[in-house]
């Protein structure tokens, strides 16, 4: 399981999901709690140091509440749960040997096309 508000690489977060979704497929990633992807850093590279935290709240004004963890280090949302999960299973589907790197680039491909990366 992924601990919150602890900073881990984003190598270390695709590792994670991998191997969750090699060993118990689909149902690995639902006996986890929702989180999301924090980073202080714009172009997110294995190397980044992100935070695992809670989902941002939104308050009855629609406004995006961050956890006050990510706040007080100057990061920003990057990546649900759902995105991260969902690119690196399909990745692993296309090519069981993908790599983290290959990973990266379906969860960027996805983000900036809303649509998976075909993986020949």
């Amino acid at each position: 399981m992924l601990v919150k508000n602890k900073e881990i690489t984003m190598r270390e977060v695709i590792e994670h999901v991998a191997g969750l979704y090699k060993e118990k497929g689909m149902s690995g990633f639902y006996a986890e709690e929702g989180w999301n992807l924090y980073s202080a850093d714009d172009e997110i590279e294995l190397d980044t140091i992100c935070v695992i935290e809670d989902p941002v709240d939104i308050d009855d004004d629609d406004n995006e509440i961050l956890p006050e963890s990510i706040v007080e280090r100057n990061m920003v949302f990057v990546w649900s749960d759902e995105l991260v999960q969902d690119c690196v299973s399909s990745a692993i589907d296309q090519k069981a040997d993908a790599s983290p790197e290959l990973m990266l680039e379906a969860i960027h491909y996805y983000n900036a096309n809303d649509d998976f990366m075909t993986i020949e």
